[in-house]
């Protein structure tokens, strides 16, 4: 009688075990399913995953300057989420006799979403003031200036002297690099933000005595340096230029900035 007892308690133990388990999974799986679809539907996937993406739709290779046009895209970001488009210059050159009235221009926009949950954005660029030359336009999140997308147009046309634009625009001759260029994922508005806050430190290695021609942002992902070609390579100099562009690209949020000084022509100062 008791080994019958023993029997059947053991029997109903495994049961009530096996009903345990088995609800246990079931709860589990109905959690990870609920918080993904919750991810989709109510914009809140887990900080730091790899969920948000922002992406930029095909744009023509080449635009005239004064056009106006869309840039768009898609995006896994929250709806109503704010999205920065920066439109820039490839490359700045400070020297030329004649400037653009534009070198870059910023858009915020939001997220849009439709019946079907899916998220997009749209901003207008308008290229009245540039000159032609090569630009980049980059999305990201205001929050989170990692989740960006970027591509790159050409304008046409330029408004200043055609041989001072080519020579300009001339390749350089490389001469030395500083910084770390193994790093990825660079923030076009940290960058000119790190242009911005040298400009008063290096005005005084411009001009018509000074050793450099000007100073931009590349497409390459890297400040450069044109330094004059008709003047003696400085070496000391450069370092102390470099110690500029280093010390604001970390107050701008870039340790070891990237800078490449290259030999160029000099232009005249306004």
């Amino acid at each position: 009688m008791n080994k019958k007892i023993s029997y059947s308690f053991l029997i109903l133990s495994v049961m009530v075990i096996s009903v345990v388990i088995l609800g246990t999974a079931l709860l589990n799986s109905n959690l990870f399913e609920t918080n993904g679809n919750s991810g989709l539907s109510n914009n809140n996937p887990p900080a730091g995953s790899d969920f948000f993406r922002i992406y930029i739709d095909t744009l023509n290779p080449e635009y005239t300057v004064g056009d106006e046009f869309v840039v768009s895209g898609n995006t896994t970001l929250g709806k109503g989420e704010e999205i920065r488009i920066l439109f820039f210059r490839d490359t700045f050159i400070s020297g030329l006799k004649e400037r653009p009235k534009k070198n870059s221009i910023e858009v915020i926009t939001n997220v849009l979403s439709d019946e079907s949950g899916n998220k997009s954005w749209s901003a207008v660029i308008n290229t009245t003031g540039f000159w032609q030359g090569e630009y980049t336009i980059t999305a990201s999140s205001k929050n989170d200036w990692k989740i960006n997308s970027s591509q790159n147009i050409v304008l046409r046309e330029f408004s200043g002297s055609e041989d001072e634009y080519q020579d300009a625009f001339a390749p350089g001759v490389f001469i030395k690099k500083y910084g770390n260029f193994s790093q990825e994922g660079y923030n076009s508005r940290v960058m000119l933000d790190a242009i911005n806050m040298s400009n008063s430190e290096l005005s005084e290695y411009m001009g018509l005595d000074g050793p450099l021609v000007g100073y931009g942002l590349s497409h390459k992902e890297h400040i450069e340096v044109w330094w004059n070609k008709d003047t003696e390579v400085n070496e000391s100099t450069m370092d102390l230029i470099y110690s500029v562009w280093n010390k604001n690209g970390k107050l701008a949020g870039i340790d070891d900035i990237p800078v490449v000084f290259t030999r160029s022509s000099k232009f005249k100062g306004d």
